[in-house]
């Protein structure tokens, strides 16, 4: 029994461990005959790649985009294969991991900060948007049109947009003609 404690904890330790795909290549292939094809079928059955389009080995064809993940130490194997075999290919992604942490906000300074290149989750977005209508009252309102699957408020702003130009009228102290109405079009 005292054995098997500090096992279960290990493997609970091990379990809950982040996984990283540091200097995990992504290829994107595109073989130009049948032959090509079954080049990649068989790297698949002899090194470890996870298809990403198509999402199965079973759909890849000639005459079509092949995307595929590769671990580091396999990567150097795969990409010797295909010049070996003169099929075109580029790297998309030359560090897997890296480029998953471009996508969150690691700055520390500027947690509030609200980016539209990197992920936002979910309490940041919800605290832009008040931040927006709080910030622009007179411009910006909230409105709540559903709720997500996990019961989260869905959002939309509603922009309220300046519709005049700013030429002056005369006889007025009102700056601005309303571009959409104030304009001879002979109803009848």
């Amino acid at each position: 029994m005292r054995f098997i404690l500090p096992v279960g904890l290990i493997a609970a330790t091990l379990a809950m461990a982040p996984v990283r795909f540091d200097r995990e290549k992504v290829f994107r292939v595109k073989p130009q005959d049948e032959k090509q094809a079954n080049i990649i079928k068989d790297l698949a059955k002899t090194s470890e790649l996870d298809f990403w389009y198509p999402d199965s080995i079973h759909h890849v064809a000639a005459n079509m985009t092949v995307d595929f993940q590769v671990g580091e130490k396999e990567s150097q194997s795969v990409q010797s294969a295909l010049d070996l075999n003169k099929m075109h290919y580029e790297i998309l992604i030359h560090d897997l991991q890296e480029e998953i942490e471009k996508q969150f906000d690691v700055k520390e300074d500027m947690p509030s900060r609200h980016s539209y290149a990197k992920y936002n989750n979910w309490d940041k977005i919800v605290a832009w948007t008040e931040k927006m209508v709080n910030k622009h009252p007179e411009m910006v309102s909230r409105i709540k049109i559903g709720s997500t699957v996990e019961d989260n408020p869905l959002y939309i702003l509603k922009n309220r947009m300046w519709r005049k130009n700013h030429s002056k009228n005369q006889n007025s102290k009102c700056i601005g003609t309303d571009l959409n109405r104030n304009f001879n079009i002979s109803w009848n």
